[in-house]
């Protein structure tokens, strides 16, 4: 899950602004429970309805990392955004 500053915008693609998000990792949760996100589908984002009860597992850690001046949440641990190559985000801090 990606996050602009406010204030900026992407206009790659002819895609629409991105939004400033206060705190990713717990939207990105929301999303998880939700079932709005799964990591079994290609493109991380699954064809069936949405869980209304919020009971699908979130994994477990979430990790966030700056990609290209944007907050990602990617599951796993302290050493993930390494793995891939980006920037851990410092706590408290928004890109």
């Amino acid at each position: 899950m990606l996050s602009r500053p406010q204030g900026t915008t992407d206009q790659t693609n002819d895609a629409p602004p991105a939004v400033a998000i206060k705190d990713a990792l717990a939207l990105c949760s929301y999303m998880w429970k939700q079932h709005a996100l799964d990591a079994s589908v290609p493109n991380g984002a699954p064809a069936m309805q949405i869980d209304p009860k919020f009971s699908h597992p979130v994994p477990s850690p979430l990790t966030v990392c700056v990609w290209d001046g944007r907050a990602a949440v990617i599951p796993g641990g302290p050493n993930v955004c390494a793995k891939l190559g980006l920037a851990e985000m410092a706590s408290g801090t928004a890109p």
